[in-house]
């Protein structure tokens, strides 16, 4: 922590993120939201991706700062334009509702794909979702089906419960009993309630 801060003090960008990280779990030192969010902004201010999506994030929550939808999308937009998957994610959620922007499925899309391309779970599921509902995408059972199994596959219960439900019902792949309780047991054994029953 001492070694942290004395660089993080003199404008080490790396170093300011990594103090806020301390900070915000409470690793070594007192946890407290407001030294996250301070050394997190100044880190930010110098163009770190992970420093801007973490303020993002706690700007979203409301933690260490006023909750702002305006400065969540302000510091995720600078994050997601350098390609950072965690803030295309957020920045799509953000279209996806309305928050701080014009709601824009579209443009919710755009950003998922790119985080899920990128290996993003979470973003793999909910595109999947856009195209199984047909929210700026076309609808699409085999795309969703598609991004539900590269989810599921890295152990994403809610993409492993979808998938089961497609192939379950036969859509969008090939109908399988065998296929939906290979899919529901995994889900299970992630702790699915829904997939336990």
């Amino acid at each position: 922590v001492i070694w942290y801060r004395k660089a993080a003090e003199q404008g080490s960008k790396d170093a300011q993120y990594y103090l806020a990280d301390l900070y915000f779990l409470g690793n070594g030192v007192t946890q407290s939201n407001e030294e996250a969010a301070k050394w997190w902004r100044k880190s930010a201010e110098q163009g770190s991706d992970k420093a801007q999506v973490k303020l993002a994030t706690l700007y979203y929550k409301g933690l260490g700062v006023t909750q702002s939808n305006e400065e969540t999308v302000k510091w995720s937009l600078k994050s997601a334009e350098q390609g950072n998957a965690e803030a295309q994610l957020l920045l799509g959620l953000l279209y996806k509702y309305g928050l701080g922007v014009t709601q824009n499925y579209e443009e919710t899309a755009k950003l998922w794909r790119k985080s899920a391309d990128q290996g993003n779970v979470q973003a793999q599921f909910l595109l999947g979702t856009l195209y199984y509902d047909g929210n700026g995408l076309p609808q699409s059972y085999e795309e969703a089906a598609k991004w539900y199994k590269k989810s599921a596959e890295q152990g994403y219960v809610l993409g492993q419960v979808n998938l089961a439900h497609l192939y379950f019902d036969g859509k969008g792949v090939s109908q399988s009993d065998e296929e939906a309780a290979k899919w529901y047991l995994s889900a299970a054994e992630n702790g699915n309630d829904a997939a336990q029953f």
